[in-house]
């Protein structure tokens, strides 16, 4: 076994209830004699190896400014465009994407996948560059086609292969099979993230519909009748494959997106904060908390975080948002919390927001009847030293403004 080397591709993807037997398996695969165990994995996880397996990780560098040249270069080069064109038609929209994106995006072309997007997407532009050029014989300003941020590039990235798609039926309207093309593709993602169990608390009403019509594109992906590249197989297990795991969670994207305005918000929310709890911090969450005995259970555990980064006190403010607790219950929660003073400035990994501006969103979205129990929070928790600057939007509300509010 001297000569053998193993290579995990993606711990990352495991779902939670495999990871332990995947550390597992890993930590007795050091103790083999094979010469390289390789595990690759977004950064998100990076520290839970490191702390099983007893080891340093190693980072991949991302695209350097010459690498994204070279690789839009190498890329487009067989579209026979004069080199000199090509090159400053790549300078100028490298420069566009610095000034056009947010902060948190400007390293967008920095990863290969997003570059690769970024030259599907404007691949035409270039064209229309190179016919400027050659029309006026002087060089030309790039004017993109199209806004340039991350999820635009998803988005006219998957409107390609609809046409693609499209191209060959011979109908004028393709409104239903456009409709048909992305909800099955949102539901086969919702089964490619989520196990089954999970689409039935997602959606209870809805559940059959979306393994039928999961059921169809994989078959018909099978069949190698599905030629987007959007699905690239389907695995042993009859589940999808996505060309990249983004392209699975920017369609389960939009069917999230797209109930936000119906009945079963509700269920969503609620299986959403359950992806995020540790079963430790649910007990903020009880409606049938009677005494300060089952508080006292989590005091060890105050610091600690689900999995969105947030701490009890993150979530027992949120709890201002549940119609179902009553105020004085709500209070009494919050109040025995704040005696950890070490957890009000703990921001969370969601939006990395502290307690104090989660309830400072939440007074702005009440009226007068909880508003004088939100304002003794704020107070409450300025007097354990918390930063007033959190209270972005509660500043704004003038004297007059919370006099008709209360």
């Amino acid at each position: 076994m001297d000569n053998i080397c193993i290579l995990f591709h993606g711990y990352d993807e495991i779902k939670s209830t495999h990871s332990e037997k995947i550390l597992r398996m890993l930590t007795l695969l050091q103790t083999t004699h094979i010469q390289r165990l390789w595990v690759t994995t977004r950064p998100t996880k990076k520290n839970d190896l490191e702390e099983v397996l007893c080891v340093l990780a190693f980072k991949l560098r991302p695209f350097s400014e010459e690498d994204k040249r070279k690789f839009l270069f190498m890329y487009w080069d067989e579209l026979k465009v004069d080199k000199p064109i090509l090159n400053e038609f790549i300078n100028q929209l490298l420069a566009i994407t610095v000034i056009s994106l947010n902060d948190r995006d400007r390293e967008l072309t920095e990863i290969p996948l997003q570059a690769l997007l970024l030259a599907e997407v404007f691949e035409n532009d270039l064209k229309g560059y190179e016919d400027n050029v050659k029309k006026y014989k002087e060089k030309a300003r790039v004017n993109l086609s199209k806004k340039c941020d991350l999820l635009n590039l998803f988005r006219h990235f998957v409107n390609s292969k609809w046409k693609i798609y499209s191209s060959k039926f011979k109908k004028h309207d393709m409104g239903h099979e456009c409709v048909e093309f992305f909800e099955q593709h949102s539901y086969t993602a919702l089964l490619a993230l989520f196990t089954e169990s999970d689409i039935d608390n997602l959606d209870p009403s809805n559940c059959y519909r979306i393994r039928e019509k999961s059921k169809a594109l994989i078959n018909h992906t099978k069949k190698g009748h599905q030629t987007t590249g959007i699905i690239i197989e389907i695995s042993e297990a009859n589940r999808p494959i996505f060309v990249h795991k983004t392209f699975a969670e920017y369609f389960v994207a939009l069917w999230f997106k797209d109930r936000s305005c119906t009945d079963i918000t509700g269920n969503v929310k609620r299986y959403l904060e359950m992806l995020l709890f540790h079963k430790d911090l649910q007990i903020v969450r009880k409606q049938n908390i009677e005494d300060m005995e089952l508080l006292s259970t989590i005091a060890d555990k105050a610091k600690e975080q689900d999995e969105g980064g947030r701490t009890a006190l993150h979530i027992a403010i949120m709890n201002f948002l549940d119609m179902n607790v009553s105020n004085d219950k709500r209070m009494e929660i919050v109040k025995s919390l704040l005696k950890f003073d070490w957890t009000i400035g703990i921001e969370d990994a969601v939006l990395h927001w502290r307690p104090l501006r989660y309830l400072d969103k939440i007074i702005n979205t009440y009226e007068s009847d909880i508003l004088h129990v939100l304002f003794s929070v704020v107070d409450s928790m300025l007097l354990k030293a918390e930063n007033y600057s959190d209270l972005i939007e509660t500043k704004k509300i003038s004297i007059i403004q919370f006099t008709l509010k209360v």
